[in-house]
Order: structure tokens, then C-alpha cells, then sequence
């Protein structure tokens, strides 16, 4: 419905401010339904549902109308990976590997559970240049925000099980660089955003799986880094600009690139050799494209939600390198979005 159709008073959300000396509030949702096939010799030889549940807790404070501090605090309830279809690895001595070609299937599927948090970020953001500036040089008609953040290390990792149970993190710390740009042109307020977290230095641990048996000690795990460019545009279909209230559509793409890492075998795969269960393995690097879109609904000055869905597709990699082993080309991740965020501003929203 088209209540109004005016030039929007607000910034695209990826460079969104608080107001000087306000805040923001947010929890948020995010279900990643993942259809995963592998492939071996241009065999199906595996068949499984991927599927992790995040919760994100954050909030911002902006104590200069330029400077931002916030904090996130992401949990993850339940992750999971359930090959209905899988089969026994056995040894091929003619490749001298391992191989799932003409292995027995596994009756009862194989399934990997995990839950926990990844840590905590801390983190700043800035905009240099503003539409929303009054005048002067950095009133501008192009919003900017830089963010810089850091994510504390977690033990519980998903490499290796405590007291049977594996965690999300991957181990280390991370920092995590970001840019977004945005413009109002009318109702539609086109946007880019660029991103990369950086995982830090490998860490050393025991590998243990859930059923309390050590396959390594003093293990060097190495996760992978992502970047990813988002472009879209936002359109402002209703807005009440008195009452703040304020109905948008976020249409965008993204294109992400994530790093090679070595990590234990026998996480993404449904059974491997035991002689490849104490060493770590390469997962080699790929790249995946998004399609989404989402409604973004402020109710008025105070609050608002957004309800998203994402369909992202990965190019086919190697799973693990010691066995021939391919995420197949018919792999793809239906996503799944929704947010509300509370903000603290005075009786005129501001």
C-alpha cells in the first residue's frame, strides 16, 4: 500500500547512525537451511541438510553524532549437519586413498550437532561525511559509515568436543573491517557495502570427538577468513515522516570470496579414514553468490523489524584434500532473516 511517496530523511541501514548522545538496541535471527551433496568421480555419493540457527544481540551508543561504540553478543542455539544418504569410506589402494565409490551405505545417516558462541565483538564505527551534516565540508550526498571491531577467542570450538559436545568457534580471535556507502535518490536510497573478518593467528588444541576419543594433541588449527561486497537498493514504498512510521524494500546481491583452511578431517564429511582423523586437512577456497530481500517496517521512532530471505549459491570445492571429494554443483543455502531493533530517542524521534 502507498500511503506517501517522499524523499526519504533517513540513511540506507548499512549506514544508519544513531543520533549524538542516542542509541539502538537489536536481536536478531538468522536460519541457514543448507542442501548439501557431495560427488566423487561425478558419483553422488552423499545426500544431507545443513542447517545453523544464530541469534544476534547488539547495541550502539553514539556519544558524537560521528563516532558510534557497539557491542554484539551472537549465540548460536543449534547447528547441524544430517547426511540421510552417506557412505563408509574404505581405503582404495590403486589411489592410495580414500573413496566412497562402491562403499557400503550407512543405514541410519551420520549427523554432527554443535551449539555455543563464537565470542563477543566490540567494536567502533564512524562517518566522515553525511547527508544528514547541516553544512559545512562534510555534509555531503553520499553517507558513509567505517566500522572497525574485534571478536574475542572462544574454547569451544567446532573442531573438537568438550564433555561430548562440540561449540561454533572457530578458536582464535578475528577482526573484522567494514565499509557502506549510500545516496537518496527520491524513494530509493542505493547502497554498497564491503566486509572482510580476518581470523587470527592459528591456534593449538586436542582433538577430541563426542564420543571422548583423542585423535590429536597440539593440533595447529588455521579457520578461514571472508570477504564479501553487498550492492542493492532500498525503496521507501510508505513512509509517515511525523510519526516515524516508515515501510521499505531491501533488494540486493553479494558476492563473497572465503579462504582455504586447515582444520580437522571429518567435519564436513560423513565418515573419513581413521589415518587422516590426527592431521589437519586442507578445505580448499571458494566463492558464493546471494540473492535477497527483505522488508523493513519502523513502526515509528522508537522501533522497527525487518523480515528477510536470502538464497545463496557456492561454486563446487574440495572438501577435504586427501580425498577426491567435491561439494556438488547442485549444493545451495535458502536463508532465512528477521530483526527487531528498539532505539533511544527523545519525543520528537530524534
Amino acid at each position: 500500500m502507498l500511503f506517501t511517496l517522499l524523499a526519504s530523511a533517513y540513511a540506507a541501514e548499512v549506514t544508519e547512525m544513531p543520533p549524538e548522545l542516542r542509541g539502538n538496541v537489536e536481536i536478531g535471527y538468522t536460519g541457514d537451511f543448507g542442501f548439501r551433496t557431495l560427488e566423487e568421480k561425478r558419483q553422488l555419493v552423499g545426500n544431507g541438510m545443513y542447517q545453523r540457527h544464530d541469534l544476534l544481540f547488539s547495541g550502539e551508543f553514539a556519544p558524537l553524532k560521528w563516532l558510534a561504540l557497539n557491542l554484539v553478543v551472537p549465540y548460536t542455539p543449534s547447528w547441524s549437519i544430517n547426511w540421510s544418504e552417506a557412505y563408509q569410506m574404505r581405503y582404495d589402494p590403486t589411489n592410495e586413498t580414500g573413496t566412497y565409490v562402491g562403499s557400503e551405505q550407512i543405514n541410519d545417516g551420520v549427523k554432527r550437532t554443535a551449539s555455543g558462541s563464537e565470542g563477543v565483538w566490540f567494536g567502533a564505527a564512524v562517518a566522515p561525511f553525511s547527508q544528514s551534516y547541516g553544512s559545512g565540508i562534510l555534509h555531503q550526498r553520499v553517507d558513509w559509515r567505517l566500522g572497525l571491531a574485534y571478536r574475542t577467542g572462544n574454547s569451544h570450538t567446532m573442531w573438537s568436543a568438550v564433555d561430548g559436545a562440540r561449540g561454533v568457534a572457530p578458536g582464535g580471535g578475528a577482526w573484522k573491517i567494514n565499509a557502506a556507502f549510500s545516496t537518496t535518490r527520491g524513494s530509493a536510497m542505493p547502497y554498497l557495502s564491503v566486509q572482510a573478518i580476518l581470523e587470527g593467528k592459528p591456534v593449538v588444541m586436542d582433538i577430541v570427538d563426542e564420543d571422548g576419543t583423542t585423535w590429536a594433541t597440539g593440533l595447529s588449527i588455521d579457520a578461514a577468513s571472508t570477504f564479501d561486497v553487498r550492492g542493492g537498493v532500498e525503496i521507501t514504498d510508505a513512509e509517515i515522516r511525523e510519526g516515524g512510521y516508515r515501510f521499505v524494500w531491501d533488494v540486493y546481491c553479494r558476492f563473497g570470496y572465503v579462504t582455504w583452511q586447515d582444520v580437522p578431517s571429518g567435519i564436513w564429511l560423513p565418515t573419513v579414514l581413521d589415518a587422516s582423523r590426527g592431521i589437519t586437512i586442507t578445505e580448499t577456497d571458494y566463492v558464493h553468490g546471494d540473492l535477497g530481500m527483505s522488508a523493513v517496517i519502523d513502526v515509528n521512532h522508537w522501533a522497527g523489524f525487518r523480515l528477510g530471505v536470502e538464497g545463496r549459491y557456492a561454486l563446487p570445492h574440495r572438501v577435504e584434500h586427501p580425498y577426491p571429494v567435491f561439494w556438488s554443483y547442485d549444493s545451495f543455502d535458502v536463508v532465512a532473516v528477521a530483526e527487531l531493533e528498539g532505539r533511544i530517542r527523545d519525543g520528537k524521534g530524534k
